[in-house]
This record gives structure tokens, C-alpha cells and sequence, in this order.
């Protein structure tokens, strides 16, 4: 019998063209994944520095709402110790007296003072305990549009603090609360 005359059947694929199959369509999963493993990273990334900007706006928030909390005396703006360099209280600050352990002083000589204030993009802190020099100037939080301490009119002892975030990608953010002063000597 002649091989030449006897009919192929064209059905199936060869091994080769198989094998060229496999191989493009590995190509493009490893493209596509390389693809997808990248955005994730991208994805993470923003996700994590915008978590880590509100963590610390969030972390700074509660300081300052907690320290208001067991505060002796709050002073809108601060008055005592003038932040560096601005030669005048700025209205964005705020000076928070809290009384050491016992029975709170109503000349405030021995409280510790803690100041909060905006310098730019930044929320500002600095404390002085006593008569003592005051810390350094520190930077507690970062990518600041406003800071807003206001005394609630008709109360001697509620804050409302404000601070708005907005994070060099993605949307602004508004920490509020009414912040109240509950330490027994409370003025």
C-alpha cells in the first residue's frame, strides 16, 4: 500500500502546535500576574501610607481629647508658652494644664502644660512641667489642613476639636468630637 494515497486525518493537533500553545499562553498568565502583583503592590502601598497618616492624625486626636479629659485648666489660645517661632499665639492652639497625683493647686504652679498647635501641614506639641523649661518643639502629626479648638458656648468646661486630614493621595478626612474636661478641679 502507497502512503501517498492513504488519507490523513486532520482531527487532532500535532504535538508541536501543542507545545506552541502551552508556551504563548504561559507567556501571557506570567505577564498578567506580573500585572496583578504589581497594582496589588500599588494598592498596598497607598493603602498603608493613608492608614499610617490617619493613625497618627487619629493618634494625636486622642492625646489631645484625653488630656482634656483630666485637664485642670484649658486655654484657647495657648497663652504661657508661645510656640517657636511665631511670636504670638496662633487661634489653632491650645494650652492644657493637667494637676500632677493629689489635690489640684488653683495657682497651677506644679501642673504639667501640654500645647498643641498648627505649623503649616503640621501638628505641632511641645509640654512644660512646672516652673521647668519647656520640651522641644515635636512634629506629632503630618498632612494637617485645619486644626480647630473652640469652647462650646455655654459650658466652662466642653472643647470641640477638630482636625482635618488630607493625605497627598486620596480623600480628606475630619476627626470631631466634643471633648469634655471631667478632672474634679475643672474650671
Amino acid at each position: 500500500m502507497d502512503r501517498s494515497l492513504v488519507k490523513r486525518d486532520e482531527n487532532g493537533v500535532t504535538l508541536l502546535e501543542l507545545l506552541i500553545a502551552i508556551t504563548l499562553f504561559t507567556v501571557l498568565l506570567l505577564a498578567a500576574s506580573n500585572l496583578m502583583i504589581s497594582f496589588g503592590r500599588i494598592s498596598s502601598n497607598f493603602i498603608r501610607n493613608e492608614a499610617s497618616l490617619m493613625g497618627t492624625a487619629l493618634g494625636a486626636f486622642e492625646d489631645i481629647v484625653g488630656k482634656i479629659t483630666i485637664s485642670n485648666l484649658v486655654t484657647i489660645p495657648a497663652t504661657t508658652v508661645v510656640p517657636n517661632p511665631v511670636k504670638v499665639p496662633p487661634d489653632n492652639s491650645i494650652e492644657i494644664r493637667v494637676a500632677p497625683a493629689g489635690a489640684a493647686t488653683s495657682d497651677h504652679l506644679n501642673d504639667t502644660i501640654h500645647y498643641y498647635w498648627q505649623n503649616g501641614s503640621q501638628l505641632m506639641y511641645k509640654s512644660k512641667i512646672g516652673v521647668l523649661a519647656a520640651s522641644a518643639d515635636s512634629v506629632i502629626a503630618g498632612d494637617i489642613v485645619t486644626v480647630s479648638f473652640t469652647p462650646v458656648a455655654g459650658s466652662t468646661n466642653q472643647v470641640d476639636v477638630q482636625i482635618v486630614t488630607k493625605p497627598t493621595e486620596g480623600p480628606r478626612e475630619t476627626l470631631r468630637t466634643i471633648a469634655v474636661a471631667r478632672s474634679r478641679s475643672a474650671q
